[in-house]
């Protein structure tokens, strides 16, 4: 498996939670216009029912969804955070790797974090440790799925 193919499964995670990110605004438009349509009902029959019912099981549709979407987002960082677990490098190597594929953080907030928990690194050296723990994740993905080549 190539270099970019380890960083795929890495970034697999972050990748489902920008999609999930835009279900989640789609939810909250559905929800707005179906409040506006509830609070516009005065109790007197009127037209667009049709568009009521529509508007709702969008609405339900995309809540539905997004649960499947949240749920698949949780398995795949258990997935990537084991994978990480077993990555032969230091500590700070699989902070940096945690960081940047679980959390989604920038370069800046993983080097803060690192400073944080007394592991003080230049900008250099958290892009350093970065490499070195990316080249033993593929190392280390290669090694478990040898059959595959």
């Amino acid at each position: 498996m190539a270099f970019d193919d380890v960083r795929v499964f890495l970034e697999g995670a972050k990748d489902i939670h920008l999609k999930t990110a835009d279900l989640k605004e789609r939810v909250r438009n559905l929800d707005s216009a179906a409040q506006r349509v509830t609070a516009n009902l005065n109790g007197m029959p009127r037209g667009g029912g049709a568009d009521r019912e529509q508007l709702l099981s969008a609405l339900a549709d995309a809540r539905g969804r997004l649960i499947l979407d949240i749920a698949e987002e949780e398995e795949r960082k258990i997935e990537i955070g084991d994978f990480i677990d077993r990555v032969p490098t230091s500590a700070a190597g699989r902070a940096v790797l945690r960081r940047r594929y679980l959390h989604y953080e920038s370069w800046k907030a993983v080097r803060k974090w690192l400073c944080a928990h007394q592991m003080s690194y230049s900008a250099d050296g958290v892009y350093y440790l970065h490499r070195e723990a990316l080249t033993a994740a593929r190392k280390l993905w290669e090694k478990e799925h040898t059959d595959q080549y």
